[in-house]
């Protein structure tokens, strides 16, 4: 299950290899879609994955959504996944990766956008430090989180970090929140 980002037109089903975009699937139109495999016609709405909403659109959250397998660490390291976490933890201080935050202007996806580095710098200063990504879906329906956890989890813990927001304010523990279910790791 990844994301395709075009949640106006759900549920979309790809083929992979066919690069066939399939919009509002029902139940129902699953035999045509297999049947689509040996027969050139489907009876099933066709997306369009050439559509200004697809290639206008720069992917960064999601830029390994439907690419890599979300169960595999491998598949996402064959995309150059934690990469930016051995960059980390080899060749920076703490203090320098939340410098190098601070700079990049990278600000909260919440209502008041709080600026990222000035938050990390904040908690470094703190005796105890957790690491939370809080998934919770603030608007009913929307999926936006869960879209990420689903399809590119080690996105989400590469950027906590089990590593590199943790390392840079020293957290030993880190927790990821999602609809009244907390997953705990150290």
């Amino acid at each position: 299950m990844s994301c395709i980002r075009l949640c106006c037109q759900c549920p979309l089903v790809e083929v992979s290899g066919e690069i066939t975009l399939y919009e509002q699937v029902t139940p129902e139109d699953t035999p045509a879609i297999i049947r689509g495999f040996k027969v050139e016609e489907v009876n099933v709405k066709k997306g369009d994955r050439n559509h200004p909403f697809f290639t206008l659109q720069m992917p960064i959250v999601l830029e390994n959504s439907g690419k890599i397998n979300p169960e595999r660490i491998q598949s996402y390291i064959a995309v150059s996944g934690y990469q930016a976490l051995y960059h980390v933890l080899r060749e920076m201080t703490p203090s320098e990766v939340v410098d190098t935050i601070s700079r990049s202007g990278l600000r909260g996806r919440g209502g008041a956008g709080y600026p990222t580095g000035l938050k990390w710098a904040t908690v470094a200063k703190a005796a105890r430090k957790f690491i939370i990504c809080n998934a919770d879906e603030g608007d009913p329906g929307a999926f936006m989180d869960r879209s990420v956890l689903e399809s590119d989890p080690h996105r989400v813990l590469e950027g906590m970090a089990i590593a590199i927001a943790a390392y840079a304010i020293g957290a030993s523990q880190g927790y990821i929140y999602r609809e009244h279910v907390t997953f705990e790791g150290a």
